[in-house]
C-alpha cells in the first residue's frame, strides 16, 4: 500500500498540543535557567519542532489493518451468506 504524505510545516494547533503534553504528564526543565517548564511552553517547543521538521508520513490504514489482519480474516469467515 503507498504511504500518506507526512505532514508539512504549518501552524499547527495549539490546543491539542497542550492536552497530549497534560495527558502524558510531559515535564521539562530549561539546561540554562533550570526553570521548569509549564505545560502551555512545552507545547509550543514541540509545535515549534513540528513546523520546522513537519510529521513522518505513515499510513495509518496499513498499520491497523496489519495489526488487526487475523481478526479480520475471522470476521469475514463467521459471516453467513444465504443465496
Amino acid at each position: 500500500m503507498p504511504t500518506l504524505p507526512g505532514k508539512v510545516p504549518s501552524w499547527t494547533p495549539i490546543a491539542p498540543l497542550i492536552a497530549w503534553v497534560e495527558r502524558k504528564h510531559l515535564a521539562w526543565t530549561d539546561k540554562e535557567t533550570g526553570k521548569l517548564l509549564t505545560v502551555a511552553e512545552i507545547a509550543y517547543l514541540i509545535r515549534g519542532k513540528i513546523k520546522r521538521e513537519g510529521i513522518a508520513a505513515r499510513n495509518v490504514f496499513t498499520q491497523v489493518v496489519s495489526n488487526r489482519e487475523q481478526w479480520i480474516y475471522q470476521q469475514l469467515n463467521d459471516i453467513e451468506v444465504s443465496l
